[in-house]
Formats: structure tokens, C-alpha cells, sequence
């Protein structure tokens, strides 16, 4: 499962409860181009 909360520079990634991925883009305007991308846990 994939969920994607698009705010108007962060990206929030769900892969399946189980890891999370937050993307930030600064100045790109496409979608799903990162330029940080920080795994965390979302236990």
C-alpha cells in the first residue's frame, strides 16, 4: 500500500505501516523529485 500526502514542499511516504519516507523538494516543480528524502520508522 502506498499512500502519498502531498503538502506544498513535503512529501510523506507510507509504505505499509512500516516505514515512512518524508521527501522535501525546494525548487523542483515535478512530482516525486526529492531533494532530501529522510526514512524514518511509523511504528
Amino acid at each position: 500500500n502506498l499512500m502519498i500526502i502531498k503538502s506544498s514542499f513535503i512529501y510523506l511516504f507510507f509504505f505499509n505501516s512500516s516505514y515512512c519516507f518524508f521527501c522535501i523538494r525546494s525548487q523542483s516543480q515535478l512530482f516525486l523529485f526529492c531533494d532530501y528524502i529522510i526514512k524514518i520508522s511509523c511504528t
